[in-house]
């Protein structure tokens, strides 16, 4: 037996050889190895993990273990291969960039590759927003977020403003959308600024925002984190170059909202420093005629409240007027202050009959947040004078509402033969208008048949211009069809003097929202996606005729 194992010897010696050697030319052919570009971080940075094979690998390596404590927030592969003095050489390299998920003493895990191993590595994550103070001149950027009140009523403004201060060149910077529960946000400012800290020049890009609360509580506005992309060589090459990422972060706030007071007695709420309301007549009100409109606009302004806060005013109702009320003209002003809006109220007031009338005082009620109180604005009564539309024995004329005094306070009555002569030089004039009103009926008795010409001059005008507006929509030609639907409303409501598609609105209600979308979609900050050219399309082809040629000529709008 021991001399056939000594036989055996030689062959397994043999074999333990060939095994040996195998596994050195495994270990010593194929070398992997993993190294970082720093292993103490905070939460909120990010760094560099680069993966190298002396060889040219094909196959991928499985990096889903990194999930667990990581955020991938990118991976890149390359490939090399050289020769220098007749050796070649070779390697694969992946590079990722990692965010830690949690901080403490966290491990990069070790990976493989043809059964060979990559060491693993300690990584070391401190928290972000400790009480030691940090000295921003160690920071290549940061961020600040502010409010400019920590209390307020709910529908109120508070402004939130971020500030990015920076020391290095960016070429790019991305923010998650700001989102606050039961409140409307708008961007009012953006701003480019520079300042000096401790010595060290920072640049600093603001953004202000305006946030109105819509209900009471405690509202929190979250942390913002921003991702930086610094300048510098391309992270597509790939090279030693640092990390190009940055990401930073603000702190939460909290904000404390009250409800309205209990004083409120106002029909809508109005939280402001300040609001005003003006009334300006378009015609005189002493010399009103029976069944011929007064125009009246109310202009209503506020400040730090959207054009949605302010409410709608309602004239009273009396029974010696009727009164028309347009639709309303909103405008909002934005700036580093927030918002101001205001809306233009338009009324046709027609008397009923002849005689001296009080027009009712108007008032609107508003909380001044300056103050805490409630305050009211009264517009006083006006009287109003109106005269019958002919006269006659039975409704003449209104005479001088007041009578005349002389220094002394004394009445003074007017002479008899001033009063004559009055009434004859009236008896004229109403004699040269009766004329006019004669000629004026038999013209429009016989009317001039060139109406039917114009007419039909102005169908086929029209379907031209609505043809030359599905072209420009089906070549996105978007200025081009802006201006050929304004041409289409001047020819539709006879109008030369319409310059805009909000008048055009005006003039055609079904319309107003679309093209209000129109403009938005070409001028707005945002792409508004709700606009369909094929929806305008429709709504101009289906518009109704409003006869301008054929009826504009023979009695004008009311409302002009």
């Amino acid at each position: 037996m021991t001399s056939l194992l000594m036989g055996y010897r030689p062959l397994f010696i043999n074999y333990l050889m060939i095994f040996a050697c195998l596994f050195t030319m495994n270990a010593f052919g194929l070398s992997l190895k993993a190294e970082v570009d720093r292993n103490k971080i905070s939460m909120g940075e990010t760094f560099r993990l680069t993966v190298i094979a002396d060889e040219i690998i094909n196959d991928n390596i499985d990096f889903s273990q990194l999930t667990h404590q990581f955020n991938l927030v990118d991976t890149r592969r390359s490939s090399s291969r050289s020769i220098v003095n007749g050796e070649i050489t070779a390697s694969t390299r992946w590079t990722l960039i990692l965010e830690p998920k949690e901080s403490g003493n966290l491990v990069i895990p070790s990976f493989t590759v043809k059964s060979v191993f990559s060491q693993a590595i300690p990584i070391s994550v401190t928290k972000t927003g400790s009480n030691k103070k940090v000295d921003t001149r160690d920071l290549d950027a940061f961020l600040q977020a502010s409010i400019d009140k920590k209390s307020i009523y709910v529908q109120e403004q508070v402004l939130l403003t971020l500030k990015l201060f920076y020391s290095i060149n960016l070429t790019s910077y991305h923010t998650d959308p700001l989102e606050i529960d039961d409140s409307i946000i708008e961007k009012v400012s953006e701003n480019n600024l520079q300042t000096k800290i401790r010595g060290k020049n920072f640049n600093i890009l603001e953004l202000v925002y305006a946030i109105h609360p819509q209900a009471s509580g405690s509202l929190v506005i979250p942390k913002q984190r921003w991702r930086l992309e610094k300048a510098g060589r391309s992270f597509r090459s790939f090279g030693r170059s640092a990390n190009p990422y940055l990401y930073t972060q603000s702190d939460a706030i909290k904000i404390e909202v009250k409800p309205i007071p209990n004083k409120s007695t106002a029909n809508q709420w109005l939280p402001s420093p300040g609001v005003t309301l003006k009334a300006d007549w378009h015609h005189s009100k002493v010399n009103a005629t029976v069944g011929e409109p007064l125009r009246l606009k109310l202009t209503l302004n506020a400040t730090n409240l959207t054009a949605a806060q302010l409410p709608t005013i309602n004239l009273p109702q009396t029974d010696d007027f009727t009164v028309y009320t347009a639709a309303p003209e909103t405008n909002t002003k934005r700036s580093a202050q927030g918002v101001s809006s205001s809306k233009i109220s338009q009324f046709s007031i027609i008397p009923k009959e002849a005689g001296r009338f009080e027009f009712p005082e108007i008032q609107l009620k508003w909380w001044n947040i300056r103050t805490d109180k409630e305050e009211t604005i009264t517009l006083d009564s006006e009287t109003v004078i109106v005269a019958s539309s002919q006269l006659s024995d039975d409704n003449p004329l209104p005479a001088n509402p007041l009578p005349q005094q002389n220094l002394a306070g004394e009445s003074i009555t007017p002479e008899p033969k001033s009063l004559w002569l009055w009434q004859t030089f009236s008896g004229i004039l109403l004699g040269i208008c009766f004329l006019l009103c004669i000629q004026l009926y038999r013209m429009q008795g016989n009317p001039a048949p060139v109406k039917n010409s114009k007419k039909e001059e102005y169908t086929t005008s029209e379907k031209k211009i609505l043809q030359q507006i599905k072209t420009a929509s089906k070549s996105q030609q978007w200025q081009s069809l802006r201006k050929l639907i304004i041409e289409w409303g001047k020819l539709k409501t006879g109008n030369i003097d319409l310059h805009s598609l909000n008048e055009l609105g005006k003039a055609y209600p079904e319309l107003q929202l679309t093209l209000q979308q129109f403009d938005n979609h070409l001028y707005g900050n945002t792409l508004d996606n709700s606009w369909k050219a094929d929806r305008l399309i429709d709504l101009l082809n289906n518009c109704e005729s409003t006869e301008a040629l054929s009826k504009g000529e023979v009695l004008k709008p009311l409302y002009q």
